[in-house]
C-alpha cells in the first residue's frame, strides 16, 4: 500500500470518527440513533479512531524508508 493511499483512506476513516462521535451526541440527547445507542456509537468513534491513527503511522513509517 502506497503512503499516499494510506493517508487517504486513514482521513476517510478520521470523518467517520467524527461522524460517530458526533451522532454518539444526538443519540444521547434524544435517544438510538438508527438504531444505535449513544454507547455503541462511541465505541464505533472510538476504534474508527484508532484505525485512523494506526493507518497515519503506517504512511508515516512506509514514508520515512523510502
Amino acid at each position: 500500500m502506497s503512503p499516499t493511499f494510506a493517508v487517504r483512506c486513514a482521513r476517510l476513516l478520521w470523518v467517520a470518527a467524527f461522524v460517530a462521535l458526533v451522532g454518539a451526541w444526538i443519540a444521547g440527547l434524544f435517544g438510538p440513533l438508527l438504531g444505535l445507542s449513544s454507547a455503541h456509537l462511541f465505541a464505533d468513534a472510538t476504534v474508527l479512531a484508532l484505525l485512523s491513527l494506526g493507518m497515519f503511522a503506517d504512511a508515516w513509517w512506509h514514508r520515512q524508508g523510502t
